[in-house]
């Protein structure tokens, strides 16, 4: 069994739009934000992420500070919907502590 959520929320959320908009609403693009998307033998894949900036300053060579930011994210290991891994397949064990990646 493998997680289909991304592909079921983002129908579902098109269908209720649909139902809830104005009679002749068309062209509906509904866009699911917080996953990321990776290649495997099973191909394109998503999984729920969440986004991470981190914001610091740093010490300059010539003396005094600068401002950094850096992007990255969080990926899940199980899916929040089902509750699948989402490389084995297997449900969660709520014994297990999560596992960094």
């Amino acid at each position: 069994m493998s997680c289909d959520c991304y592909g079921r929320v983002k129908e579902n959320l098109s269908k209720h739009f649909q139902d809830k908009a104005p009679a002749g609403s068309a062209n509906f693009e509904i866009e699911v934000e917080g996953y990321v998307f990776g290649i495997s033998d099973e191909g394109v894949t998503h999984r729920a992420a969440t986004n991470v900036k981190v914001r610091y300053q740093a010490p300059k060579k010539a003396g005094g500070v600068k401002k950094v930011t850096q992007s990255t994210f969080v990926r899940a290991t199980f899916c929040p919907f089902c509750g699948l891994n989402y490389q084995s397949g297997q449900p969660a064990k709520l014994d297990t502590p999560p596992q960094a990646e």
